[in-house]
């Protein structure tokens, strides 16, 4: 009977750390933002007035109305916008 008992206590404790391993391993509810850039018109110079339309960029994780996008113009690292 005790060896019974032991069977099941080390079954119990190796469910419960298979479990907790498991979970720790899942992958986060969170998926990365998806970005979407609308730039019009398409061509010009430099003096052509260009548009960026970043509106139809969504993130599950957060209300739309409350994405914020920045730019980076010259790939340098660094934000040109606020």
């Amino acid at each position: 009977m005790k060896r019974i008992s032991q069977s099941i206590l080390t079954f119990s404790i190796l469910t419960i750390i298979s479990f907790l391993i498991l979970n720790a391993c899942r992958k986060d509810d969170k998926e990365s933002p998806s970005a979407s850039l609308q730039v019009t018109p398409q061509e010009g110079t430099i003096n052509t007035f260009f548009v960026f339309d970043a509106s139809g960029s969504t993130d599950i994780n957060e209300i739309t109305d409350s994405l914020r996008v920045r730019f980076d113009f010259d790939g340098d690292a660094n934000w040109d916008t606020g």
